[in-house]
């Protein structure tokens, strides 16, 4: 068993099947209509005649409870791995800001930040890591190379 990676940082640690266990299969029946196994509707807390907003992805859709309800469930079929959503950017930095990485953190190897280059386009340049990490984490919304708590909210990460 492992656990959803979003969930370990609630302090609720939600078990996820592994490929060693058995996994369950949805699909869509002859008149359009998703049908998820009774007991991921039952462990989702889904009842029959349940609402939910449908959020197309990029690799998917998320389905979303009515607001009366008080469980989200997430589904995104997919064959990749969405690996550029800002869950998991913001997730992964959120981790490695509990294990000390802060601003400072993010680097490049010496002769990137003190030796002119040498390739086409960028001749005689050398990176400006600084600059460029200041608009990275204001881009971002992160303060100083950390997530904000209200980011970490926003995205219900915690």
């Amino acid at each position: 068993m492992t656990i959803d990676a979003r969930s370990f940082f609630t302090g609720n640690p939600t078990p996820v099947p592994t490929s060693t266990e058995k996994t369950a299969w949805a699909y869509v029946d002859e008149h359009g209509r998703l049908v998820l196994p009774p007991e991921v509707a039952a462990q989702s807390g889904l009842a029959p005649g349940a609402r939910m907003r449908l959020e197309p992805t990029r690799n998917g859709l998320r389905l979303h409870r009515s607001v009366t309800h008080l469980a989200k469930v997430y589904v995104e079929p997919t064959n990749a791995c969405n690996l550029d959503c800002a869950t998991c950017y913001n997730l992964e930095r959120h981790y490695n800001n509990l294990n000390g990485f802060r601003e400072g953190s993010d680097t490049l190897p010496k002769r990137f930040l003190e030796e002119p280059s040498t390739m086409p386009g960028s001749v005689g340049q050398v990176c400006e890591l600084d600059k460029m990490l200041e608009e990275y984490y204001r881009l971002r919304g992160w303060v100083n190379g950390v997530v904000p708590e209200a980011k970490l909210k926003e995205l219900e990460i915690i």
